[in-house]
């Protein structure tokens, strides 16, 4: 999917609270939601160096958490938790988390392949959230485009080797 979407770089500026309510508003928009300011607002507290530190710091907390498979009866099933102590998982799981701090995260599994034997996702990506419109399902190629405009993400063309 990311190959057919039209990036644009980020605008970056002096924001304060009245741009980000300028920015919330576009957000919840019921007819033409458009989060583009409160992302690029988002980016611009992401290089706050405490905010930042806090947020590495509760991702590094649940990512370093062991975790156990169970069957109903709460017997582990070991073969089922290594298929996922694997990269793919691992960027998974970060990629999941972020969702907290921005709403949503569209994130595009690659085809099946087999390593060592085990069938895992060969790549892990997140769809660019300029570009999806979660309250309709839908991506858009340009971060301008209408929600009408866009496709479903159930029937999102799949791109892949």
């Amino acid at each position: 999917i990311t190959v057919s979407l039209q990036l644009q770089t980020e605008n970056l500026t002096r924001n304060d609270l009245r741009s980000w309510r300028h920015a919330w508003q576009q957000a919840i928009n019921v007819e033409q939601p458009r989060r583009n300011r409160l992302y690029n607002i988002y980016t611009d507290v992401d290089v706050d160096g405490h905010l930042a530190g806090c947020v590495e710091q509760r991702t590094g907390f649940v990512m370093n958490k062991g975790f156990r498979i169970v069957d109903r009866s709460g017997a582990e099933n070991e073969d089922l938790r290594e298929l996922f102590e694997t990269p793919w998982f691992k960027q998974w799981m970060r990629l999941s988390l972020e969702s907290i701090y921005y709403g949503n995260s569209l994130i595009e599994l690659g085809p099946v392949i087999t390593v060592e034997d085990k069938p895992v996702f060969s790549s892990v990506s997140l769809i660019p959230r300029t570009h999806v419109v979660p309250e309709y399902g839908v991506i858009i190629t340009s971060e301008n485009d209408t929600w009408q405009s866009g496709y479903t993400t159930a029937a999102a063309p799949c791109h892949g080797g």
